[in-house]
């Protein structure tokens, strides 16, 4: 089974992502 997944992403949301990347991969590790 393939599954595909499309995103849009906003407007400058680069920073935004960097400030909360270790708290994602603390969140997923952890899970």
């Amino acid at each position: 089974m393939l599954y595909t997944i499309h995103c849009l992403d906003r407007d400058n949301m680069l920073q935004t992502r960097l400030d909360h990347y270790d708290a994602h991969r603390s969140y997923l590790s952890g899970a």
